[in-house]
């Protein structure tokens, strides 16, 4: 896993240090006559010098005295490089699985599932924009598409919508799913979750808690029987921490959003959470196992991103603080880790949730290549060279509190359809948000079978770096687990296993970092 490490500063200095010391004293004049040869950093005699050329004015000596300016510059530029900031040495030596106090996290996402999104199951949004169709035969003004659960569950109303997404949540993620997974080495399963889990108000249209409760609850008993822990994660808040169709409801982000009576929705926020820790520990019993040994974490919200005017970053840590206690008191233990979403700003945390108040924090981070146009321009060794750099941010959060990144993929180019929202183009075609210069053709990327040998091998590369990577901390979580029928290949798991362009054995790597990594060779 490691690969033979090249000569670096330290080793030049050493041996500079050698050839100056040596070339020096052997001009001293002051020799020891009696001392054949050099021992524990004593002077050398002219006897040994002369046996090996070095007298004073000799050629040899003047060669020797040459060497030793280059490993000086040597040692300069290094010392000068480090100082820069521009050479960095790459963590080393990577921990193994198991190693240390704590099991690395080797995970990944059941995403898509109980909030639903187009990129990973495209043909539930088939099916209900066919049934609007219908609907909108009898509605005047008809609706519009329907692009996420909430106008879903609006547009087709409680009984329409039952009948498609009742089948999708009893049969998405299977007990050979989990099998598979474990298989692989995969040792923890990120479920995300919707308020609506516990509380839907009125007005709202969602539809089937019983039945998410009831998938909550057969997860949790499977995770236990096969060996397998549960991060729990809040994807979709009341009001919408994002705006994006991952929250349930694509539009406004209304989350922090206030009224007469303070902030609504993150009172209501933390009351769910009570209703969640009620569940998981009913589910923790119904498996006969301790809550701590099937949960791997609860993280408080998911993605409320600090970049958006409607996220208010005192706000939040407010309400990441208040949730941490309230968690604390409705699961009754400190086992279980807290997540802590960074909002998209991994460095801004390190003086957050500090000091004994605060118990098994941990901080998650999402990490993709493909939403940036800039990034999406990169030639792929950048993307792969960017993969291993990012060991570096994520050992300094890292060292604050245990660091997983929580979610990753393969794309480097968004050409997975819907992967922007349904009915959405892409930046590569040039087609998304809104007409633009393509940087190429998705006809090579959309499905696993149109890729050739060496985009496999990249991918297989790209994904081993990044896992590398990520293992500067606590390990990763591999966003999604599967996707319908392979429609998604850069984030379904297990087809990229079954495939060969992820490992076999999560964990394992043949085309990992170097040990040392330039900045400036882009």
């Amino acid at each position: 896993r490691n690969p033979p490490r090249i000569v670096d500063g330290r080793e030049a200095g050493r041996a500079g240090s050698w050839l100056l010391t040596t070339a020096g004293m052997c001009a001293h004049p002051l020799l020891d006559e009696a001392q054949p040869r050099p021992l524990n950093g004593d002077r050398p005699s002219r006897a040994w010098c002369a046996s090996w050329g070095l007298k004073d004015g000799s050629r040899r000596r003047r060669v020797l005295l040459g060497l030793a300016a280059v490993f000086a510059l040597v040692i300069g530029a290094t010392v000068v490089r480090r100082l820069s900031g521009r050479h960095k040495p790459f963590p080393d030596p990577f921990p193994e699985p198991g190693a240390g106090p704590e099991e690395l996290v080797r995970g990944v996402s059941l995403g898509g599932w109980l909030v639903i999104e187009a990129f990973i199951t495209p043909g539930i949004f088939r099916r209900a924009n066919d049934a609007l169709q219908r609907v909108n035969a009898h509605h005047s003004p008809p609706y519009d598409r329907i692009i996420d659960q909430w106008t879903l569950c609006e547009y087709l109303g409680p009984e329409e919508a039952l009948s498609i997404l009742a089948p999708h949540w009893d049969g998405f993620v299977t007990r050979s799913d989990l099998e598979r997974l474990r298989a692989t080495g995969i040792n923890t399963l990120r479920l995300p979750v919707p308020y609506w889990i516990v509380d839907i108000a009125p007005g709202e249209p969602w539809v089937g808690q019983e039945r998410i409760q009831a998938a909550l609850n057969r997860t949790l008993g499977w995770a236990a029987e096969l060996g397998l822990k549960v991060l729990v994660d809040l994807h979709a808040a009341p009001g919408s921490q994002n705006g994006f169709d991952n929250s349930g409801h694509w539009g406004a982000t209304n989350w922090q959003r206030p009224d007469a009576t303070g902030l609504p929705n993150i009172r209501r926020t933390l009351s769910v959470w009570v209703g969640i820790c009620d569940l998981l520990k009913a589910a923790a019993g119904g498996a006969g196992v301790p809550l701590h040994a099937v949960l791997a974490g609860v993280e408080l919200v998911n993605e409320a991103p600090c970049f958006n005017p409607a996220i208010d970053r005192d706000v939040l840590r407010a309400f990441l603080v208040e949730g941490y206690f309230t968690v604390r008191g409705a699961l009754g233990s400190e086992h279980v880790p807290v997540y802590v979403h960074d909002c998209f700003y991994p460095h801004a945390w390190e003086d957050f949730m500090r000091g004994d108040a605060f118990q098994n924090v941990r901080l998650d981070r999402h990490e993709y290549q493909v939403f940036e146009d800039v990034k999406m321009r990169w030639p792929p060794a950048k993307h792969l060279l960017f993969a291993c750099e990012q060991a570096f941010s994520v050992q300094r959060t890292h060292r604050v509190r245990p660091t997983v990144v929580g979610e990753w993929s393969l794309a480097t180019m968004d050409c997975d359809p819907w992967l922007n929202g349904y009915g959405q183009g892409s930046r590569w075609e040039g087609t998304f948000p809104q007409p633009r210069e393509a940087l190429g053709s998705c006809d090579p990327y959309r499905s696993a079978d149109a890729f050739s040998e060496d985009y496999m091998q990249f991918l297989r590369e790209y994904g081993e770096k990044q896992m590398q990577a990520w293992d500067a901390g606590l390990g990763w979580v591999f966003w999604n687990f599967k996707t319908e029928n392979g429609t998604a290949p850069h984030f379904d798991y297990l087809l990229g296993v079954e495939r060969g362009y992820l490992p076999a054995v999560a964990g394992t790597y043949t085309n990992g970092c170097p040990p040392l990594v330039y900045r400036e060779q882009f």
